[in-house]
């Protein structure tokens, strides 16, 4: 039965106590295909390392720092894309500022050439009013 990881990670488990095997000879490398962890050792490790893999692996942190440049790289594009709507919307707004800054200046000359034109009237009606108005004092 394989664990799955190198000898000196099981060399590193049975040293921590995290599993157990035969004694092997201190200084002697143990022969080929030796037995190195008992399987009951195995089992409960494997059993007690159970609950803590439960759920959706973590990502390699590898991973994670991809995906975090790949959310800033899509926000960069999202913030380049409204500062090139904003550059626009000004622009537009600078134009009907002025269009409107024109239409304020034509409607306040209309309204002077108004005032101009009823001022004149009013005088013509009073001239008129002098000059045509019946004598008051005898005189034809």
């Amino acid at each position: 039965m394989r664990l799955g990881v190198t000898r000196q990670r099981i060399n590193q488990m049975l040293t921590a106590g995290d599993l157990d095997g035969p004694c092997q000879p201190a200084g002697a490398r143990a022969p080929r295909n030796a037995l190195r962890v008992f399987i009951s050792s195995l089992e409960s490790w494997e059993s007690d390392h159970a609950g803590r893999r439960s759920g959706p692996p973590r990502p390699r942190p590898s991973d994670a720092e991809a995906v975090l440049r790949d959310d800033a790289y899509r926000m960069k594009l999202a913030l380049d894309a409204a500062r090139d709507q904003l550059a626009q919307q000004r622009l537009q707004n600078e134009k009907l500022a002025g269009l409107l800054a024109d239409a304020v200046a034509a409607l306040q000359a209309e309204q002077a050439m108004a005032r101009e034109a009823e001022r004149i009237t009013e005088e013509y009606a009073t001239i008129a009013t002098n000059h045509l108005a019946p004598n008051l004092h005898g005189e034809a």
